[in-house]
């Protein structure tokens, strides 16, 4: 599915759009098998910053999206 905002740029502008986001994509996905080759508790440690979440809070969303894609993949298989 494509956004509104996508499908309201020029055409020539779209594939631009396109690569920017893919290449965005690639990124996450690097940085979250990096973090996930991490225990939980280490990659929230890695990620803290002062005045956002806790270690505790953070390493609590690390295991949560791992479960969740955990879940994805045995749905898929």
């Amino acid at each position: 599915m494509m956004s509104a905002y996508r499908d309201s740029l020029a055409p020539e502008t779209r594939a631009v759009y396109d690569q920017h986001i893919a290449a965005a994509a690639r990124i996450l996905g690097r940085a979250r098998a990096e973090r996930d080759a991490l225990p939980a508790r280490e990659a929230a440690e890695a990620a803290y910053v002062p005045g956002g979440p806790s270690v505790d809070e953070l390493e609590a969303l690390i295991l949560r999206q791992r479960a969740e894609a955990l879940a994805q993949v045995r749905e898929a298989s």
